[in-house]
């Protein structure tokens, strides 16, 4: 996983760039991360998100269970 993302130039999730100035789109092959609302890729039900603190934790309810 590290190494695919590595090739796709790593995550850019909001404002980060590379040395070069470039974007890294590792973050388009996410299962679940920025998808609120979006089919889930494996089952077909919708993304959840919830906020802890300062941070979004988003999943699949049918997919991963608690």
């Amino acid at each position: 996983m590290l190494a695919k993302a590595v090739e796709k130039g790593g995550s850019t999730l909001r404002d980060f760039s590379n040395a070069q100035g470039e974007s890294g789109y590792f973050q388009l092959e996410a299962m679940v991360y920025d998808r609120q609302g979006e089919p889930c890729r494996v089952c077909g039900s919708p993304i959840r998100m919830i906020r802890q603190g300062a941070r979004a934790t988003y999943f699949c309810t049918v997919c991963q269970k608690s």
